[in-house]
Formats: C-alpha cells, sequence, structure tokens
C-alpha cells in the first residue's frame, strides 16, 4: 500500500499522463514575463483540460491566461498571478505572488472580494499542498460527483462503503445501520495500516486522505470528521483484475 502519494501521481495513476498543458503553460509563462514554479508547472502540464477537476477551486484551463491578461488590460495585475477560485461564503481567488516564481514550491494566497483591492490573505503553506487539497476534495466526491462521473468514462469504478454495508444487510434489517461507519477498524478491514495514512486537511471540511493499492491498483480515499459521517470510497479499474 502507498501512502505517500502527491497529486501529480495520483492523476497519473489515474490515466492523465500526457503533457497536454503544455502549450498552455508556454503561453502563460511568456505572457507572464518569467518561468513558473516547477510543482506548479509540472502539475498544470498533465492536469490542464482535466475533467476530474472542472469543478475544483483549481483552475486547469485558460482561464489563468484570459484572467491575467483581463487584468493586464485593466490595469489591474497586482502582486499575485491567480490560480484558482471557490464560490462558497463569498467569492475567494487563489494566487501565487510573483515575488516567489523561482521557487520550486511556493506558499499559495487567497483574495475574499470583500477584501481590498492588493490584499492576499495566507492560505496554503505550499502549492503542493493546495493542489493535494483540490484533487482529494474532487476524489471524495466532497462538492461534486464530477470526479466519479469523469472517472466512470475511463472505465474506473466507485465503490461507497456505506452503500457496501446497505447492499449486504437482509431487507429485514434495512433500517439497521450499526456497522456501517467508517472508523479505523474499517480502514484495516480494507488492508490499509492508519498509523500510515497521510492526512490532508480539507478546506470544505474535516481532513482528506487517499493510498494506492499497488497490487490491486485501487485507490481508497475518504473525508473524515470524526463522527460517524466519515467516508471511505474505493477506487478500482476492472481491467486490474484482468
Amino acid at each position: 500500500m502507498r501512502y505517500d502519494l502527491t497529486a501529480i501521481e495520483i492523476l497519473n495513476r489515474l490515466g492523465f499522463r500526457d503533457p497536454v498543458g503544455r502549450e498552455l503553460l508556454e503561453d502563460l509563462q511568456k505572457a507572464l514575463g518569467k518561468p513558473l514554479p516547477k510543482v506548479y508547472r509540472e502539475f498544470i502540464e498533465i492536469a490542464a483540460f482535466c475533467p476530474v477537476l472542472e469543478t475544483g477551486d483549481v483552475w486547469c484551463g485558460r482561464e489563468i491566461l484570459s484572467r491575467m491578461e483581463e487584468q493586464k488590460k485593466n490595469g489591474t495585475f497586482g502582486d499575485c498571478l491567480e490560480i484558482g477560485s471557490d464560490y462558497g461564503a463569498g467569492i475567494v481567488t487563489f494566487g501565487l505572488r510573483l515575488e516567489d516564481m523561482d521557487k520550486d514550491d511556493p506558499p499559495v494566497y487567497l483574495h475574499h472580494e470583500a477584501d481590498a483591492p492588493r490584499q492576499w490573505r495566507d492560505a496554503y503553506p505550499s502549492v503542493s499542498e493546495f493542489l493535494m487539497d483540490v484533487l482529494l476534495t474532487a476524489l471524495t466526491l466532497l462538492m461534486y460527483g464530477t470526479a466519479e462521473e469523469a472517472l466512470e468514462e475511463l472505465d474506473w469504478e466507485y465503490s461507497d462503503y456505506f452503500m457496501e454495508c446497505m447492499e449486504a444487510i437482509d431487507d429485514e434489517d434495512a433500517d439497521d445501520e450499526s456497522g456501517s461507519e467508517v472508523t479505523e477498524e474499517t480502514l484495516i478491514k480494507k488492508g490499509i495500516d492508519p498509523a500510515q495514512v497521510q492526512w490532508h486537511t480539507c478546506t470544505y471540511e474535516g481532513k482528506v486522505f487517499c493510498c494506492w493499492d499497488e497490487e490491486a491498483n485501487k485507490f481508497y480515499t475518504g473525508c473524515w470528521d470524526g463522527n460517524e459521517e466519515n467516508t471511505l470510497y474505493t477506487i478500482s479499474h476492472p481491467a486490474a483484475d484482468e
């Protein structure tokens, strides 16, 4: 079981390996006038236009370039390159400081619509943590079912542990949900060592994780808030059984 996954490695294992974002990166760096941070550049190179992240907080299309060009035209291009947004409690924009472009894995900042025009707050200590949060939020279906729909198109199968338990219960016990809660014991039954799981703080709620069973080519991922609302999904590919 692999626990030390990066966002790029997860996408690679899911089948997203081609450098489809290379042209976008070249255009963006040309317009910016400087290279982008290594971790962010390597991610966008394969994640550009990725359907799994279509509703995620990181922009993976030409929104980055068009937003920057619009800001330059209006004379509002400030201290940060905007790389994503969230429309939860007001509009929040995520960005990388221009002065950090020479760092491999710089911090990510955010600007709330109620803030002063050039006021950016600390958001993530590194862009790699931001990208992992966005990807795992998508894979754990926290806000949208986009990832499940996109991966099913590539023949991946999602299995919800709660639904597995419900389907195993006899009809007369249909209202008995005992045993369906996701706990550390649940992880152990799946062959996951809770002590090795790498948890990532989730923007929306609780903490998220992802690990990969190398032999079975299965991902286990979920979001925990420490109670019976914990989730666990298995993402598997039938080709692994052939």
